[in-house]
């Protein structure tokens, strides 16, 4: 991977769709920016007029290796 700013610490994501109605997405980051990870996700379904449900079963702050959100999308009624 080649990086804009070398020596940047960029974080690693994951990602398990096994189910077809929650979406598993484990972050890992040096910096521990998950509540701004939710944010963004919080952020991408309100662009795309969804409602989600997020809960975060690990945290880096907890000391869990990564941290771990679960995702449940709906479509928002107006």
């Amino acid at each position: 991977m080649l990086k804009l700013y070398p020596g940047a610490h960029v974080p690693v994501f994951d990602f398990d769709v096994s189910s077809p109605d929650v979406l598993r997405m484990g972050y890992r980051s040096e910096r521990k920016l998950c509540a701004l990870a939710e944010g963004f996700i919080e952020g991408a379904a309100d662009l795309y007029q969804e409602a989600v449900t997020i809960t975060q079963e690990k945290c880096l702050h907890r000391g869990d290796p990564k941290c771990l959100f679960e995702m449940r999308f709906s479509v928002r009624m107006a």
